[in-house]
């Protein structure tokens, strides 16, 4: 029993690892925040592209008026 607590007491002492078990616990909270920034920015990305070509598709400048340009004519309708 004595060789028990002992053992228990140098290994409640023992701080070999600490460093690579802080590392385990903090990693994965960092690629999550990394990757999500990314994934976040792909997004924003490909929204503005969308909006840029139904802008050209359209041809408004307004992105705002909603009204569809009739084909052939140069003037917005009213």
């Amino acid at each position: 029993m004595i060789a028990f607590f002992r053992s228990l007491r140098h290994f409640l002492h023992n701080e070999t690892g600490s460093a690579s078990i802080e590392f385990c616990i903090l990693f994965p909270s960092f690629m999550l925040a990394m990757l999500s920034s990314i994934e976040a920015g792909l997004m924003m990305t490909r929204n503005v592209m969308l909006e840029r070509g139904l802008r050209d598709l359209f041809g408004r400048n307004d992105p705002g008026d909603h009204r569809i340009q009739e084909v052939g004519s140069s003037s917005p309708p009213p």
